[in-house]
């Protein structure tokens, strides 16, 4: 894999005592944008894509398989990860799957710690936030 261009992110993670602390402050932050959007499926837009939609709510039902500690793990980057999906022009990687493509894309908290994003694109040309992690991670 080449060396990722990395996008420096204006948001530090989220901090908390405890792993429900943690994933209420991501739910809240994601309650927001969905007041916001006022459609059925909560997005925001990419600049990246062109402005087009990447929708949240596919994250969601894929974070609440994972153990309660790597939900923790993944959470914390929550906010780092919405503040990319908007802002990056960065080039991500991508992995073509059939009639979808994976684009991961790769990005730094406030804290300097790093993160990758990935997104899915199906063959309706329709982008899914799909997971948040911290590199070195097994997916």
């Amino acid at each position: 894999m080449n060396n990722p261009n990395y996008y420096r992110s204006n948001t530090f993670k989220l901090k908390g005592s405890s792993r429900l602390e943690i994933e209420r402050k991501a739910k809240r932050y994601y309650n927001e944008i969905d007041k916001r959007t006022e459609h059925r499926q909560t997005f925001v837009r990419s600049a990246y894509f062109g402005k087009e939609k990447v929708f949240l709510k596919t994250f969601w039902d894929h974070i609440y398989k994972k153990t309660p500690k790597d939900r923790e793990r993944r959470l914390r980057y929550y906010i780092c990860a919405i503040d990319l999906i908007i802002n990056t022009r960065c080039h991500p990687t991508e992995k073509p799957s059939g009639k979808e493509t994976l684009y991961r894309f790769y990005g730094l908290s406030k804290e300097k710690d790093a993160f990758i994003v990935q997104i899915r694109k199906d063959k309706d040309n329709q982008k899914f936030h799909m997971s948040v992690f911290p590199p070195h991670h097994k997916t």
